[in-house]
């Protein structure tokens, strides 16, 4: 999902991670979910998990396959 208000800004577009396309929805290495303020944040959407520190931007945005991905049973 992009941000249309930094589109003509220098600092470019902000994306987010879509839940429906990220490898990491399923994967049993995804952050936990958390909530904050009464909203519930996705754990597979976050940019850490228990392989990465930072996900690479290809798995976070791109749907790209994850070399640590293991499928939640």
């Amino acid at each position: 999902m992009k941000n249309p208000r930094f589109e003509d800004e220098a600092v470019g577009e902000w994306e987010f991670p879509d839940k429906k396309n990220i490898k990491c929805k399923d994967c049993i290495l995804a952050a936990k979910d958390k909530k904050a303020g009464g909203v519930k944040i996705d754990g597979a959407t976050l940019g850490m998990c228990d392989a990465f520190d930072i996900k690479p931007p290809s798995v976070m945005l791109r749907g790209a396959d994850c070399p640590y991905y293991i499928e939640k049973e």
